[in-house]
């Protein structure tokens, strides 16, 4: 009992909540591939790419709506307005609500477009409202660094939703319609108290003040938000257009595998938003600069350990007849260093109240995506996907870095950092992809990334003690 009271004490709370991020993430993201091989086996690869129809529209409606009560300006209201915290999340709930119901009315009206059923459209329609509340909740427990609700909130709904929605498409035989009805109403089941006692607390407290606050500092962001999540989820929508939907579950198997370090990217954010905001409130800004470059070499590794493997994991996740996307998982997973960067930078920007350079950005990002999709999916199919994903994402941290230099911030991120891991993990990656044959090869290569790995471990001790 000593020890680990002693560690705690000597872990910094910004640690101790990445250290939890990750290690809920690790396991939302365990019992995610769990359950992939019985759901690619349960259902067709039709039914598959249904689903995964419905989670592309799903991902890029909880983006944007995510944006309009945007959690660096929730950390930044906080700390703004502190004493008033149940007035400002009751206000912000109204906000994104409101939003959320607007994007639902569009879906609504463009049913015909989007390639979902009537009954489809209602479930993504509820679960967008859900998501609002959870978004504001984690954002109100990661500003304090209550990190223990968020891992029982999200353990609870990774873990049940599979088992109820295996039980539907196996018992009710509704197919994948089965796993949207069990997320949804795992969602209901878990918001449904948050929101009684956010409203309790705070009706009599809505404050048209702070309304203007957080519409003024996180709309501007939504055009951002918009490209970030159709840079996300156009290279399916492409893929379901070009090639249908059988196709769509095979890409999706490399879309996980190879945005599988997007857990650990969310997690990182997720706790350094409120201490890169603290440290650059209180000008104690000398930490940032080496922490973001262990960051982004430790990134470095683990994207080399991850398509090392990539082979192995595929086979495991789904049948033979999806292997043939497995190279489409290079360029996705080489996605995680540019998006970590970009998200470091739009926190800068947002702090420095600068919100709607971002849309510059957004617009730049969102044209290469629609572009290079257009372009590379037709001719090249899934790894014209993957690469298509990844030059929007270095175009939006190219602009986004000409952005924090006009904010006068750019000396907390060195773009050769970000340049040396990026293009590392880049040529280790197309040389494990040449070795794919032959597993000996791949693993004497893991050398290189272990060494990093180990030698990043050292260096972050001075930063995760006290």
């Amino acid at each position: 009992m000593y020890k680990r009271n002693a560690l705690s004490l000597r872990l910094k709370r910004p640690v101790t909540a990445s250290l939890s991020y990750m290690i809920a993430g690790a396991m939302t993201k365990l019992i995610g591939i769990i359950s992939t091989p019985i759901f690619t086996r349960l259902l067709s690869g039709e039914e598959y790419g249904s689903y995964t129809l419905y989670m592309s529209y799903l991902g890029l409606a909880t983006t944007v709506a995510a944006a309009s009560i945007s959690a660096q300006v929730l950390y930044r209201g906080f700390e703004k307005y502190k004493g008033e915290e149940e007035g400002f999340g009751y206000t912000a709930l109204v906000v994104g609500e409101s939003f959320s119901l607007l994007l639902s009315l569009i879906f609504i009206f463009t049913t015909s477009l989007t390639g979902l059923e009537a009954d489809m459209i209602f479930a993504l329609s509820l679960q967008l409202m859900t998501d609002t509340v959870l978004n504001l909740t984690f954002a109100r427990y990661r500003y304090k660094y209550n990190y223990r609700r968020i891992i029982y909130i999200n353990l609870f709904t990774s873990a049940l939703s599979p088992l109820i929605a295996i039980a539907l498409t196996v018992g009710a035989g509704v197919g994948y319609k089965g796993r949207v009805y069990a997320l949804l109403g795992v969602s209901l089941i878990a918001v449904a108290p948050i929101a009684i006692s956010t409203v309790r607390q705070g009706i009599e407290k809505f404050d048209r003040r702070k309304a203007i606050y957080i519409i003024k500092n996180s709309f501007p962001l939504i055009p951002n938000a918009a490209a970030a999540a159709l840079n996300a989820e156009i290279d399916k929508l492409m893929i379901s257009a070009h090639l249908g939907a059988t196709a769509l579950a095979k890409y999706s198997i490399a879309h996980t595998l190879g945005l599988g370090l997007g857990f650990l990217v969310t997690s990182l954010n997720s706790a350094l938003y409120p201490w890169v905001i603290r440290k650059l409130s209180a000008n104690k800004t000398e930490q940032l600069i080496p922490l973001i470059r262990l960051i982004l070499s430790s990134l470095g590794a683990l994207i080399m350990v991850l398509t090392s493997l990539v082979p192995e994991i595929f086979g495991l996740l789904a049948p033979t007849e999806y292997g043939s996307a497995k190279y489409a998982s290079i360029p996705l997973a080489l996605c995680a260093i540019p998006a970590f960067a970009t998200s470091f930078i739009t926190t800068c920007i947002v702090y420095a109240e600068k919100s709607p350079y971002t849309t510059l950005s957004a617009a730049a990002s969102a044209l290469t995506s629609l572009m290079s999709s257009a372009i590379l999916i037709p001719r090249f199919n899934y790894i014209g996907a993957g690469i298509s994903l990844l030059l929007s994402n270095v175009i939006a941290l190219f602009v986004n870095y000409i952005l924090l230099y006009r904010c006068k911030m750019a000396r907390f991120i060195s773009p050769k950092d970000v340049a040396t891991s990026f293009v590392l993990s880049a040529i280790f990656s197309i040389s494990c992809a040449l070795c794919y044959p032959y597993l000996w090869a791949r693993i004497l290569l893991l050398i290189i990334p272990s060494v990093i790995i180990l030698n990043s471990i050292f260096s972050l001790k001075d930063y995760v003690t006290e």
